[in-house]
């Protein structure tokens, strides 16, 4: 039986993992967070304190990337074990399996880096750090991020209104560990990429035409730190004239990314793609139609944008971020909030 567009969006919501997974509801998380993160602090040396927190109005807040530079916060690798435990009792929280399973993947890839390296401290495994702006409050806005090379998630998280949770940014290199290592054949990004290669491959001559935004594929993803919001005009193939197998592909290809969140939030975010109606979430590539090469799509609607660049370092090299435009740091909700006279 073909799959409606109507079976597609109940889909998005309800099927996959996501489904077996049990709800809270999001703002009963934003409640368990503060819990959670006011435990991480108090576990800090005073020291370690000052350095974690930061005001919520930082410009610093907004300041995310995904480098190997020096990031404000405490990195993994000067926590204490009880830190540490309160750090991924939080990731718990914030992650499906599938996004911690891709967390630690990435983790690991550094230390993969540091090896070759032989033994760089500018390859740092340790350099994973969490950092809070405003102190976690039942009554206020706060938020926090955790970030290091090739990982950056932005928390924003509101009374009463739940928790927003992008840009969130994973990335690769290598894209899969070859060679003598204890992670050889490790690949993190590996839905990510072939989803994407059968649902352009599975397209005939005039879908693939539509779908194709570009030859050339950009040296890397658009819309990177302080350019969340570059992408305005939706490009690219629409879902609406996709067929029932291929929108079940663009199904999993989202779940692949929002589904790195807790279901609270993936569902919630799912539920807002659908809302903004199936003919406005586009499929754009660029660059190479086979994996060895450089190539780039995005995904792209008028409350989601997920973008995949595998342009650099021989197409082993992968960038990934997904926006909600609508919600970049948690500003929807934060307009809500304050227009409720929240301070």
């Amino acid at each position: 039986m073909a799959l409606t567009r109507r079976r597609f969006a109940q889909g998005l919501v309800a099927g996959g993992a996501l489904a077996a997974m049990p709800l809270r509801g999001n703002a009963a998380m934003g409640v368990d967070m503060v819990r959670h993160g006011r435990a991480l602090l108090k576990s800090l040396s005073r020291e370690g304190q000052s350095v974690a927190l930061m005001p919520f109005t930082s410009p610093d807040r907004m300041d995310w990337h995904y480098t190997p530079r020096s990031r404000p916060g405490v990195p993994m690798g000067e926590m204490r074990p009880a830190a540490r435990g309160h750090l991924r009792a939080l990731l718990e929280m914030l992650f499906s399996p599938q996004g911690l399973e891709k967390l630690d993947g990435v983790i690991k890839l550094e230390k993969v880096l540091y090896d070759r390296a032989f033994l760089s401290s500018f390859r740092d495994p340790g350099n994973y750090a969490i950092v809070f702006f405003g102190a976690p409050d039942p009554d206020k806005a706060w938020a926090w991020r955790f970030e290091g090379h090739h990982l950056s998630v932005s928390v924003t998280v509101v009374p009463g209104l739940g928790v927003g949770a992008t840009p969130a940014f994973f990335g690769a290199n290598p894209q899969t560990v070859n060679g003598k290592h204890e992670h050889k054949g490790l690949t993190v990004l590996k839905a990510e990429e072939r989803l994407a290669f059968q649902l352009i491959g599975g397209l005939d001559a005039k879908s693939k035409g539509s779908a194709i935004i570009s030859g050339l594929e950009p040296d890397n993803i658009v819309a990177g730190p302080g350019r969340e919001q570059s992408i305005q005009q939706l490009s690219g193939l629409s879902v609406a004239q996709m067929t029932s197998a291929q929108r079940g592909i663009v199904e999993n290809l989202l779940n692949a990314y929002i589904g790195n969140m807790a279901p609270d939030i993936a569902r919630r975010e799912l539920a807002r793609v659908r809302d903004a109606g199936w003919d406005n979430l586009r499929f754009g590539w660029a660059g190479a139609l086979t994996p060895d090469n450089p190539h780039y799509y995005r995904l792209h609607a008028p409350t989601a944008l997920i973008e995949y660049d595998n342009s650099q370092g021989g197409a082993t090299h992968v960038h990934s971020v997904w926006h909600n435009p609508t919600n970049v740091f948690g500003g929807d909700m934060l307009k809500r909030h304050y227009a409720g006279g929240g301070h």
